[in-house]
């Protein structure tokens, strides 16, 4: 993980995968855990995260 910004409702976050995984597994991987963590902080069961994830590819700019 490069950054994150943790907001109410929302989390950007700013990674950048292990070659050989997919951002989409990535995800999965990061909202499974912290939402397992969410419902133990909580000590209530519920959704956390919604199903959807709005995950863009940020490419580096170029450098000669």
């Amino acid at each position: 993980m490069l950054a994150a910004v943790v907001m109410p409702d929302h989390v950007h976050l700013l990674v950048q995968p292990f070659e050989g995984v997919s951002l989409s597994k990535l995800l999965y991987s990061i909202k499974n855990h912290s939402a397992h963590q969410i419902t133990i902080a909580r000590g209530q069961g519920g959704s956390v995260w919604l199903d959807e994830s709005m995950d863009r590819i940020v490419a580096r700019p170029y450098r000669a």
